[in-house]
């Protein structure tokens, strides 16, 4: 009974340490010290309903490092890029139309992506093979985006834009989307997931 209601099939467990892969297949996190409230009604899968376990300095500091690489990338997507191609001899009505385009595109692939995650079962986890799956991609589409080849002039360049805008943000859903999803599934606790997004 937990707050005069019955919690089966959810099992309050109290120790000193507890490994998040206990809850978790495939992940690593301690628990220190904490209470779990855990779920074990599936023999494949815990999820943990509550913890007042705190994660580490090291683990919140090793998950936020990414986040300022991919978004001081997108930054300089976000102002150069443009410029760059219309200095290189696109049209900027071209330019906006694929920018407008490419994006528009993550309105199917984000979603998607999100569900192939969550329905994912492997060794290593949900998230993982995603990240090291997008990553090298994210850089080879990155660079081919700002090293267009010699002699495209107008539509040429615009559609060269077009083509590694769209694999660029292709790559980078097939790799953030997860890492984002990741964070939540490290801190049980929802103070502890504030403390690791802001």
């Amino acid at each position: 009974m937990l707050c005069g209601r019955s919690i089966s099939p959810w099992r309050l467990k109290a120790s000193s340490v507890y490994q998040a892969g206990d809850f978790f297949p495939g992940m690593t996190t301690r628990l220190n010290r904490g209470v779990v409230l855990v779920n074990e009604s599936s023999a494949e899968s815990h999820s943990v309903l509550y913890s007042t376990s705190k994660l580490s300095w090291p683990l919140k500091i090793s998950y936020g490092a990414p986040a300022f690489g991919v978004q001081s990338i997108s930054l300089m997507i976000a102002v150069y890029g443009g410029d760059y191609y219309v200095l290189l001899g696109a049209g900027v009505s071209m330019l906006s139309f694929f920018t407008a385009w490419a994006r528009s595109f993550d309105v199917i692939t984000d979603p998607l992506m999100a569900w192939v995650s969550d329905q994912t079962r492997s060794k290593h986890g949900r998230r993982r093979p995603y990240l090291l799956l997008g990553a090298p991609f994210y850089a080879a589409f990155l660079v081919l985006l700002f090293t267009p080849p010699r002699g495209l002039s107008g539509a040429g360049l615009a559609l060269w834009f077009c083509a590694f805008y769209t694999l660029f943000y292709l790559a980078d859903t097939v790799s953030n989307i997860p890492y984002e999803a990741l964070g939540p599934e490290l801190a049980s606790d929802h103070d502890e997931r504030n403390r690791l997004f802001f």
